[in-house]
Protein backbone atom coordinates (compact mmCIF):
# COMPACT_ATOMS: atom_id res chain seq x y z
CA UNK A 1 0.00 0.00 0.00
CA UNK A 2 1.33 3.36 -0.84
CA UNK A 3 1.65 5.97 1.52
CA UNK A 4 -0.85 8.49 0.05
CA UNK A 5 -3.56 5.51 0.17
CA UNK A 6 -3.49 5.00 3.95
CA UNK A 7 -3.01 9.18 4.21
CA UNK A 8 -6.20 9.04 2.83
CA UNK A 9 -7.97 6.20 4.54
CA UNK A 10 -7.19 7.54 7.67
CA UNK A 11 -8.27 11.11 6.56
CA UNK A 12 -11.83 9.54 5.77
CA UNK A 13 -11.80 7.58 8.94
CA UNK A 14 -11.51 10.46 11.65
CA UNK A 15 -9.75 13.78 10.14
CA UNK A 16 -9.56 15.30 13.78
CA UNK A 17 -8.06 11.86 15.41
CA UNK A 18 -5.09 11.92 13.44
CA UNK A 19 -2.38 14.07 13.85
CA UNK A 20 0.88 15.17 12.43
CA UNK A 21 3.90 15.63 14.67
CA UNK A 22 7.43 16.91 13.66
CA UNK A 23 10.46 15.11 15.02
CA UNK A 24 14.21 16.62 14.82
CA UNK A 25 16.95 14.54 14.17
CA UNK A 26 18.14 12.84 16.83
CA UNK A 27 14.98 12.99 18.61
CA UNK A 28 13.09 9.97 20.16
CA UNK A 29 9.56 9.37 19.14
CA UNK A 30 9.64 6.22 21.82
CA UNK A 31 11.43 4.59 24.40
CA UNK A 32 11.43 0.70 24.95
CA UNK A 33 9.36 -0.15 27.55
CA UNK A 34 6.88 2.61 27.57
CA UNK A 35 3.40 1.41 27.24
CA UNK A 36 1.95 1.11 23.27
CA UNK A 37 -0.63 3.68 23.19
CA UNK A 38 -0.27 5.50 19.82
CA UNK A 39 0.66 4.11 15.89
CA UNK A 40 3.01 6.54 14.23
CA UNK A 41 3.20 6.19 10.12
CA UNK A 42 5.85 7.93 8.58
CA UNK A 43 5.46 10.93 6.12
CA UNK A 44 8.92 11.64 5.96
CA UNK A 45 12.33 11.19 7.57
CA UNK A 46 13.93 7.91 9.05
CA UNK A 47 13.76 6.37 11.83
CA UNK A 48 16.46 4.13 13.73
CA UNK A 49 14.84 1.16 15.79
CA UNK A 50 17.33 -0.04 18.98
CA UNK A 51 16.64 -2.74 21.37
CA UNK A 52 18.57 -2.67 24.76
CA UNK A 53 19.71 -5.81 26.19
CA UNK A 54 20.14 -4.98 30.45
CA UNK A 55 21.89 -2.07 30.93
CA UNK A 56 25.05 -1.92 29.18
CA UNK A 57 24.14 -4.01 25.11
CA UNK A 58 22.61 -2.18 22.67
CA UNK A 59 21.19 -3.55 19.54
CA UNK A 60 19.92 -1.74 16.35
CA UNK A 61 16.85 -3.95 15.35
CA UNK A 62 16.32 -1.83 12.28
CA UNK A 63 15.62 1.57 10.29
CA UNK A 64 12.27 2.52 9.22
CA UNK A 65 11.58 5.12 6.38
CA UNK A 66 8.97 6.93 4.72
CA UNK A 67 5.63 5.28 4.43
CA UNK A 68 5.99 2.69 6.92
CA UNK A 69 4.35 2.04 10.34
CA UNK A 70 6.25 2.69 13.79
CA UNK A 71 5.06 1.06 16.85
CA UNK A 72 2.55 -1.21 15.52
CA UNK A 73 3.89 -5.15 17.74
CA UNK A 74 2.64 -3.06 21.33
CA UNK A 75 -0.11 -1.61 19.50
CA UNK A 76 -1.44 -4.85 17.92
CA UNK A 77 -0.08 -6.92 21.39
CA UNK A 78 -1.19 -3.95 23.66
CA UNK A 79 1.99 -4.01 25.35
CA UNK A 80 4.68 -2.11 25.64
CA UNK A 81 7.59 -0.49 23.18
CA UNK A 82 9.59 -3.41 22.49
CA UNK A 83 12.31 -0.77 21.08
CA UNK A 84 13.60 2.73 21.39
CA UNK A 85 12.41 4.65 17.77
CA UNK A 86 15.19 7.57 17.37
CA UNK A 87 14.83 10.09 14.57
CA UNK A 88 17.76 9.45 12.28
CA UNK A 89 17.14 13.09 10.47
CA UNK A 90 14.91 16.19 10.23
CA UNK A 91 11.13 13.55 10.08
CA UNK A 92 7.33 14.17 10.52
CA UNK A 93 5.12 11.35 11.22
CA UNK A 94 1.13 10.75 11.55
CA UNK A 95 0.08 9.47 15.25
CA UNK A 96 -2.58 7.75 14.88
CA UNK A 97 -4.54 6.56 17.88
CA UNK A 98 -5.61 3.39 19.23
CA UNK A 99 -9.16 4.48 18.36
CA UNK A 100 -8.94 5.55 15.07
CA UNK A 101 -6.51 2.39 14.27
CA UNK A 102 -9.36 0.10 15.30
CA UNK A 103 -11.80 1.59 13.15
CA UNK A 104 -9.32 1.26 10.13
CA UNK A 105 -8.61 -2.17 11.01
CA UNK A 106 -12.48 -2.60 11.25
CA UNK A 107 -14.02 -1.00 8.09
CA UNK A 108 -10.72 -1.78 5.70
CA UNK A 109 -9.74 -5.17 6.62
CA UNK A 110 -7.50 -5.64 3.11
CA UNK A 111 -5.25 -2.92 4.37
CA UNK A 112 -4.62 -4.05 7.46
CA UNK A 113 -3.92 -7.53 6.26
CA UNK A 114 -1.49 -5.53 3.87
CA UNK A 115 -0.32 -3.77 7.35
CA UNK A 116 0.06 -7.11 9.26
CA UNK A 117 2.42 -8.83 6.40
CA UNK A 118 4.94 -5.91 7.09
CA UNK A 119 5.01 -6.37 10.50
CA UNK A 120 5.74 -10.42 9.97
CA UNK A 121 8.24 -9.22 7.08
CA UNK A 122 10.26 -7.14 9.77
CA UNK A 123 10.17 -9.76 12.30
CA UNK A 124 11.28 -12.13 10.01
CA UNK A 125 13.83 -10.11 8.77
CA UNK A 126 15.54 -9.14 12.05
CA UNK A 127 15.45 -12.72 12.85
CA UNK A 128 17.08 -14.42 9.87
CA UNK A 129 19.66 -11.63 8.62
CA UNK A 130 19.90 -9.17 11.29
CA UNK A 131 18.73 -5.41 11.26
CA UNK A 132 17.10 -3.76 8.52
CA UNK A 133 18.57 -0.65 7.51
CA UNK A 134 17.10 2.23 4.95
CA UNK A 135 19.44 3.35 2.32
CA UNK A 136 19.55 7.37 1.79
CA UNK A 137 17.53 8.00 -1.06
CA UNK A 138 19.81 11.53 -1.96
CA UNK A 139 23.64 12.05 -1.06
CA UNK A 140 24.93 15.49 -1.16
CA UNK A 141 28.05 16.13 -1.58
CA UNK A 142 29.83 19.73 -0.53
CA UNK A 143 33.40 21.09 -0.12
CA UNK A 144 35.43 21.10 2.91
CA UNK A 145 37.30 23.85 1.44
CA UNK A 146 37.50 25.97 -1.17
CA UNK A 147 40.52 23.88 -2.57
CA UNK A 148 38.56 20.66 -3.15
CA UNK A 149 38.38 19.46 -6.74
CA UNK A 150 34.48 19.03 -6.30
CA UNK A 151 33.82 18.58 -10.15
CA UNK A 152 36.65 16.00 -10.59
CA UNK A 153 35.70 14.03 -6.87
CA UNK A 154 31.84 13.93 -7.82
CA UNK A 155 32.78 12.47 -11.29
CA UNK A 156 35.25 9.66 -9.47
CA UNK A 157 32.06 9.04 -7.26
CA UNK A 158 29.40 8.68 -9.86
CA UNK A 159 31.38 5.93 -11.90
CA UNK A 160 31.90 4.27 -8.60
CA UNK A 161 28.21 4.29 -8.23
CA UNK A 162 27.17 3.57 -11.76
CA UNK A 163 27.06 -0.20 -11.29
CA UNK A 164 24.69 0.05 -8.47
CA UNK A 165 20.88 -0.96 -9.17
CA UNK A 166 18.86 1.96 -9.06
CA UNK A 167 21.78 4.44 -8.36
CA UNK A 168 21.53 7.87 -10.51
CA UNK A 169 24.47 10.35 -10.67
CA UNK A 170 23.18 13.85 -11.36
CA UNK A 171 26.15 16.65 -11.47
Amino acid sequence: MVFSEFENLLGTLASSGVQSRHLDRGETLLRQGDPGEDLYWVKRGRFRAIHNHGQTTERVVGEIGRAEPIGEMAVLGEGTRTATVIAVRDSEVLVIPPEVFNRFVDTHPREAVRLMRVIASRMKSVYETGPRLVLPNAITIVPANRETPLESYGKRLAEAFHGLKGSRALL
